[in-house]
């Protein structure tokens, strides 16, 4: 889904919050970075050859506009201050970058949302394209889906003659059902 967005061939990529590491094992350019601050996360990254260290998003150690392509899932709705998260990830972006947010759309989560005690930010499409455009990031694209994009994709390659199947009916039933949705956004 991002490569239609990245205009380089070799884009400099971070992850932040990286968890298990399926969007950097997936993603098919070399050059991708990751920070978390799960230790074992990092261990485990680390030990599979990824270039990972141990910081908050909130206060990174990059230098300005290091990065094409800023990804963060299930992260940002963690976080109490926003808008001082997304001032860091504006600062370490390039200028024409993408940047690509997962998070729960509280309109189609309801109260669940706070059935996880460390949720404590809640977005909507409008209240999330407003804070993005507060770091001069404009929207390209919100779309809500059945669990993420790269899980799917990780899915797929291992049942191949389903695939077809499949993604007819994960993106039917995932505009319908999904209470994620993706941003994808540029740096002005």
């Amino acid at each position: 889904m991002l490569k239609k967005y990245i205009s380089i061939k070799n884009p400099r990529i971070l992850e932040i919050g990286f968890g298990n590491g399926v969007f950097m094992e997936q993603c098919p350019y070399p050059e991708v970075y990751g920070i978390d601050t799960d230790a074992s996360s990092i261990a485990r990254m680390k030990s599979k050859g990824f270039n990972v260290k141990r910081e908050s998003f909130d206060k990174m150690s990059f230098p300005d506009e290091t990065f094409d392509l800023i990804y963060l899932s299930h992260v940002l709705e963690h976080t109490l201050y926003p808008e001082q998260a997304i001032n860091e990830i504006h600062r370490v972006l390039k200028k024409g970058g993408i940047l690509c947010i997962v998070t729960p759309d509280i309109k189609r989560h309801k109260f669940n949302f706070y059935t996880d005690h460390t949720h404590k930010s809640p977005f909507t499409k409008d209240s999330i394209t407003n804070l993005l455009a507060l770091y001069d990031c404009r929207v390209l694209h919100i779309r809500h889906g059945l669990f993420h994009q790269f899980y799917w994709d990780y899915f797929l390659k291992r049942f191949k003659p389903l695939r077809k199947f499949v993604y007819v009916i994960k993106e039917f039933i995932g505009q319908i059902l999904s209470t994620e949705m993706t941003v994808v956004a540029k740096k002005q």
